[in-house]
């Protein structure tokens, strides 16, 4: 399993947004953070499928310590999210969890 780690952000109407640091473009928004989050699962899939489909590896995750104190964070809260990424295209192979 590979972990990366997201940051949750809740706007003042309860929209919420997740972003993951160590993909680039890997954002998803949604009205609330239930489906972010479940949002942001699937886009997290999506968004590393395709880069093995090209041939290309799948970033390192930055370890959660070094998220937790990065200035980007702001009061983000943090979820992570376990990829097994032997089994991409497979199945579905994906948890989550707040930290």
């Amino acid at each position: 399993m590979t972990t990366y780690i997201a940051f949750l952000r809740s706007g003042p109407d309860g929209a919420c947004t997740v972003s993951f640091p160590d993909l680039p473009g890997c954002t998803v928004c949604g009205a609330n953070a239930v489906l972010a989050t479940a949002l942001a699962g699937d886009e997290l899939v999506r968004y590393l499928s395709v880069l093995l489909s090209l041939g290309e590896a799948a970033p390192p995750p930055t370890p959660e310590a070094a998220l937790a104190q990065d200035p980007f964070r702001g009061d983000a809260a943090l979820l992570a999210f376990d990829v097994d990424l032997e089994m991409l295209g497979i199945a579905h192979p994906l948890h989550f969890h707040t930290l």
